[in-house]
């Protein structure tokens, strides 16, 4: 799992939740660029990405360069979930407000987990 998370005391909770779950994390990112180098050595199973970053680059261009890379569900935590509910980009499957709720964090990372494996399980059944 990568986490995207400029903030080292929100990272470092989520990387308690998620290690909590029985996941491992791969690193955290604060910038774009170091989000994408870490993809690029080891696949994540998932990301956990925040909006604004450490440099002023953006967490939704980080999640849209790591897609291009590898099929990996992505839920991003964010102060300001207006930003990507515009309509005009990478719209979230998984979006989930700061300040947040514990529960909330490993209930959607839980579904977002589970719903990726049931769709890979479909397209390798439906390949010829």
């Amino acid at each position: 799992m990568l986490i995207i998370e400029d903030e080292s005391i929100i990272a470092m909770h989520l990387q308690t939740l998620v290690e909590d779950l029985g996941h491992r994390v791969i690193g955290v990112a604060t910038t774009r660029r170091e989000a994408v180098s870490l993809v690029e050595q080891t696949e994540p199973d998932l990301i956990l990405a925040d909006i604004r970053l450490a440099d002023g680059s953006s967490g939704i261009d980080a999640v849209a360069d790591i897609l291009t890379l590898c099929d990996v569900p992505a839920i991003f935590i964010t102060a300001f979930p207006e930003r990507l509910l515009s309509g005009e980009a990478l719209e979230p499957t998984y979006l989930i407000t700061k300040p947040f709720l514990p529960e909330t964090v490993t209930a959607t990372i839980s579904q977002a987990m589970f719903f990726h494996r049931e769709n890979q399980r479909e397209m390798t059944a439906n390949r010829p």
